[in-house]
């Protein structure tokens, strides 16, 4: 039987009719998700530009790591530290994600958008301990530091994903005094202030 006598035996059964349209409107539906599938697929390849060729020849220069509050910080904390010879590492401007993770399987979707949030945010000063482990998180706050919503979501983020890993996490102001860092840092890790 051919094609020809199909169609014409289709169009005069309704009930044939209704399964023709049917059929050829799951064949059109799985087309256009296969057409979407290969779009997708080959667009990113066509799109998609090497790292080395990325760079092209545009020049790059260094920047500062910290502002200068925030190495004044880091300096005093790294001498509370040294002059204790606590084995207590100071690092500056360190992802979240590399010193925090989530409690539950990487195969859990809601725990891999969980560590996306945190992993783009990064502590201002963070203190590890001898085994590599965050011991204290510190945030140098600037003036007007709270006026940005976007700023106070974002440390808002950060304080609560440290206290869920039960992480301490020192706030400290612009105008305080090398002193005060010291007894702060000192109290919080537990570290002798005369040393």
């Amino acid at each position: 039987m051919d094609i020809f006598r199909i169609v014409v035996d289709a169009l005069s059964n309704p009930m044939a009719l209704i399964g023709l349209a049917v059929l050829i409107a799951l064949l059109a539906i799985m087309n256009i998700k296969l057409d979407l599938r290969d779009l997708a697929r080959n667009s990113g390849a066509v799109r998609k530009t090497s790292q080395p060729d990325a760079l092209g020849d545009i020049p790059f220069e260094r920047q500062s790591l910290m502002n200068k509050t925030e190495f004044r910080v880091f300096a005093t904390v790294e001498k509370v530290l040294t002059r204790n010879n606590s084995g207590y590492r100071v690092m500056a401007q360190t992802s979240l994600g590399e010193v925090l993770r989530t409690g539950r399987p990487a195969s859990d979707a809601a725990a891999r958008k969980a560590y996306g949030v945190i992993n783009s945010k990064r502590l201002d000063i963070a203190v590890i301990d001898r085994a590599g482990y965050l011991a204290l998180a510190i945030e140098v706050q600037g003036s007007g530091h709270y006026q940005d919503p976007a700023i106070f979501i974002r440390d808002a983020v950060k304080k609560e994903a440290l206290r869920r890993a039960g992480v301490d996490l020192l706030e400290v102001m612009p105008d305080w005094e090398t002193a005060k860092i010291s007894q702060e840092v000192s109290q919080r890790l537990k570290l002798s202030l005369a040393a």
